[in-house]
């Protein structure tokens, strides 16, 4: 048990130390890149009520309904072969709702 008590101060002090070792001795650059999100294009300050195009989720929602499910049925398909009507069921309403999405015009690449 004493063991368990000269670990735990141990790590304790040995992280303690890293952390005010990195803090304190760090280098912190300032860019105005900075202030944007990651791969978002959005500035972070000022205005933040501006109106945007949901196209690109829309695009985003069919490549997961579509392409990762597809595979993921496709492994499915080849494990269990006696399931033929489930997995023709699944893909008719795939293409169900592949065709209402054409017919609501989401499947636009030029926004």
């Amino acid at each position: 048990m004493i063991w368990f008590f000269f670990y735990f101060l141990f790590f304790f002090f040995y992280f303690f130390f890293l952390f005010f070792f990195n803090f304190f001795f760090s280098f912190f650059f300032f860019f105005f890149n900075s202030l944007f999100s990651f791969e978002s294009g959005f500035n972070s300050l000022g205005e933040t009520n501006i109106f945007f195009s949901l196209h690109f989720y829309f695009l985003m929602l069919l490549f997961v309904l579509f392409d990762l499910e597809f595979f993921l049925l496709t492994i499915f398909l080849m494990t269990l072969k006696s399931f033929f009507l489930i997995f023709f069921l699944i893909f008719f309403f795939m293409f169900l709702a592949f065709f209402f999405e054409w017919f609501l015009k989401k499947l636009m690449w030029v926004f």
